[in-house]
């Protein structure tokens, strides 16, 4: 079993692992966002580019489901609603 929470799978880029945010609802799955060891959350929608530290709560566009990621404290785990 991988050690990564579901909706999340790492994605190595230039030797440091991203994290991908996904909403698993669909296949192949909504992409929420993506983040690294860091704590920077990218977001992309439209046009629009987000770099954000800290927490983040949004609503998949496919399902309407809420999800939640808070990189601010020590779990990592998103909290799906």
């Amino acid at each position: 079993m991988s050690s990564f929470a579901a909706g999340m799978q790492p994605r190595p880029v230039d030797g440091a692992p991203v994290v991908r945010w996904e909403c698993r609802c669909r296949q192949p799955p909504v992409l929420l966002a993506t983040y690294g060891a860091n704590g920077l959350i990218h977001i992309k929608a439209r046009d629009r580019y987000w770099h954000v530290r800290g927490s983040v709560q949004t609503f998949c566009p496919r399902c309407g489901g809420e999800h939640r990621l808070d990189l601010s404290q020590e779990s990592t785990a998103p909290d799906e609603r």
